[in-house]
């Protein structure tokens, strides 16, 4: 049998302070000597790395560490984690990180918490029992929760000292912790997450970002053995903008729960959960029946009931006990007019086979929680639940009643393109839900511009969004009292024009989420076109301000990006000018398109005094690579340069002068 691992292996430089840490460890077996002995001398602090090391972290990670042990009693199980953390904080950047939260539920006890900080000078000073609180872990987004935490932050923190924590857990359910983050934002330089059951158990895990093999015990089959996956001397990582949610560059391990074999357990397990939620009482039927009286297909129907569900009942987030992943009936769900993903679609499913249409509940995970991997089978995976019919005519219905500004038949950006798990009578189906297309999620403006001798403007504004930019759109506006509105768009035309004026601010279709959304507006502007002598200057790129170069300015990147979706911006500028201005500048046209996207630039003249500008920037590519970036970025350069174009027109005094536009 081969012998434990030790607290830590060698680590250049660092090998003495950590043999002795290791025996300090081993050394304080109660509470009370874990709380007030300390058997380091200052040499000891000395050697430890220090802000010189690493002269851009806020602080270094020295030991962080979870063992997590599965004790199978006959049809019972209980898995214990003992959790360990050991940090040296540098300067007031890695003040946080004495800042701790411990979640628990209603299924763990958590238990034996132990912390205290460890002066630059050698002094200990422990954390009192009473400085450790108990919390909701969501105090603002979930509404009801029993979700609690143990809240503590460690005294006397100053830079150069240690801060250190120890706390166990056991969870009373076959299950254990889904996942280990190795690389962290500051150096770490001893990562190890061991697992502890019998050593015939099967394991399926999976690295990202890294090649591991766990150190295995060399024991009799029937005994436990510890798998131990281990990471040293790793350096911090600088988060980049857009950034992939669960970036797979980041070295991290993810597990498959014990017992789990394929997608149908998961399924299967949904399936125990939800299904006997799903039926339609009376209620329900009558609802039903109100609902969909005088329609004729299946579809209309759907629709009907669909809007009811997303425009009549609230969305509350609720995680109580087995909440969490078990759905309320569906009719208390109607009674209350409120619920969460899970509750919505669950009476959504009822009322859709009242009326006599199969909607399946879909376990999906949204964009905001990174891509799925099927490989692993897992429940964690996913973060909402969402509806998708299949009718007879062979079309596929997707719903998310949760999102208040999406039309039926349509997703919202962050379910789309996504992996999803659609529970069928206890059957997993695999699928991906679809992707829209740029044209999908348009914003399109159009500007009648009347340009007076002197380079002041006066005009029209009409914008019209669609698809994602308008839901964005509509949740902003609609968050905002009715009369801050126009303030708010007015500050919007300011950002392109600082001398802006604006007026007549309407929108159009604010609650007709199946109709584009439409802000129009009267506008002046004075000397939106510069003068110099006899030239006028246009710049006809400041109605677009396109700015994504300024996004993405470093020259390299190391994680991929992940955009939000694919999206049309297109510019159209109608200019009326005196008629003895004529245009001189050079170039009229650009155009470019690669795999990312397209863009092109267009000036024409349609007449003497009247003239046409078209600008539009398409973007088709989410996910762009590390390897892809410079490309990328230079496509975004060159279309700025390109937006930077000056229109430049000479005033001829023997040409017929329009009268100038009086404010």
């Amino acid at each position: 049998m081969k012998r434990p691992i030790t607290l830590f292996r060698s680590i250049p430089r660092f090998g003495f302070f950590v043999a002795l840490l290791c025996l300090v460890f081993i050394s304080c077996a109660t509470q009370s000597l874990w709380l007030t002995r300390y058997k380091w001398t200052p040499d000891n602090l000395n050697s430890l790395p220090t802000q010189q090391d690493f002269p851009d972290a806020a602080a270094i990670i020295l030991l962080d560490e979870a063992h997590l042990e599965v004790h199978k009693m006959n049809e019972f199980s209980i898995t214990d984690m003992q959790r360990h953390t050991v940090i040296k904080i540098l300067n007031e950047r890695g003040y946080s990180y004495a800042n701790v939260v411990i979640p628990y539920d209603i299924n763990s006890n958590l238990y034996h918490i132990e912390a205290r900080t460890i002066l630059p000078d050698g002094t200990v000073i422990p954390l009192k029992e009473e400085q450790i609180f108990d919390t909701n872990l969501y105090p603002n987004f979930v509404f009801y929760s029993d979700i609690r935490a143990k809240r503590f932050t460690l005294p006397a923190v100053e830079d150069g000292c240690i801060v250190e924590y120890t706390w166990h857990k056991s969870i009373n359910q076959f299950s254990f912790w889904t996942g280990w983050q190795f690389q962290k934002e500051d150096p770490v330089l001893v990562s190890r997450y061991t697992v502890r059951c019998p050593k015939e158990w099967k394991l399926n895990w999976k690295a990202y970002g890294t090649q591991i093999e766990p150190e295995v015990d060399d024991v009799l089959d029937g005994m436990k053995a510890n798998r131990t996956w281990e990471m040293r001397n790793l350096p911090g990582y600088l988060p980049e903008i857009s950034m992939e949610p669960g970036s797979p560059e980041i070295p991290r391990i993810l597990f498959s729960p014990l017992g789990v074999e394929n997608w149908n357990d998961i399924a299967q397990w949904y399936d125990n959960l939800s299904s006997d939620r799903m039926k339609a009482n009376d209620e329900i039927r009558r609802q039903t029946q109100r609902l969909t009286e005088g329609l004729q297909t299946p579809e209309e129907k759907l629709e009907a009931l669909f809007n009811f569900v997303r425009d009549r009942v609230r969305y509350i987030a609720i995680e109580i006990g087995i909440g969490s992943y078990q759905p309320h009936e569906a009719g208390q769900v109607l009674n209350n007019r409120y619920g969460d993903c899970k509750d919505m679609t669950t009476l959504l499913v009822a009322m859709a086979k009242a009326a006599g249409i199969d909607v399946y509940p879909t376990l999906i995970s949204t964009w905001y929680n990174g891509r799925t991997d099927t490989s692993i089978i897992s429940q964690a995976h996913f973060n909402h639940v969402i509806g998708m019919a299949k009718l007879a005519d062979g079309k596929t219905i997707w719903m998310d009643p949760t999102e208040k500004r999406c039309p039926f038949g349509e997703l919202p950006w962050y379910d789309q393109d996504r992996i999803v798990v659609s529970v069928e009578r206890g059957l997993a189906h695999i699928e991906r839900t679809p992707q829209y297309a740029a044209n999908k999620n348009q914003s399109s403006r159009h500007w009648d511009i009347q340009v007076d001798s002197r380079g002041n403007a006066s005009g029209t504004a009409t914008m019209t969004f669609t698809g994602a930019q308008a839901s964005e759109l509509r949740r902003q506006m609609q968050a905002m009292h009715p009369a801050r509105i126009s303030a708010w768009f007015g500050r919007e035309l300011l950002s392109l024009f600082p001398l802006v004026q604006y007026e007549d601010v309407q929108i159009e279709n604010m609650d007709q989420y199946d109709e584009p959304l439409i802000i129009l507006s009267r506008f002046s502007a004075n000397r939106l076109m510069m003068q110099n002598g006899d030239l006028y200057s246009f710049h006809p790129g400041e109605f677009s301000a396109f700015d994504w170069h300024q996004l993405f300015s470093e020259p390299k990147r190391k994680f991929s990006i992940q955009l939000k979706h694919p999206l049309l911006i297109s510019d159209s500028l109608e200019i009326t000018y005196p008629e003895n201005w004529l245009g001189i500048s050079g170039v009229v046209d650009d155009s470019k398109a690669n795999e990312f996207g397209n863009f092109y630039w267009k000036m024409e003249v349609l007449a003497p005094g009247k003239a046409i500008f078209n600008n539009r920037f398409e973007l088709n590519a989410t996910h762009i690579l590390p390897e892809q970036y410079t490309d990328f970025r230079s496509f975004l350069s060159q279309i700025a340069v390109s937006n930077q174009r000056l229109v430049l027109f000479k005033s001829v005094d023997d040409s017929p002068i329009l009268p100038e536009i009086k404010y």
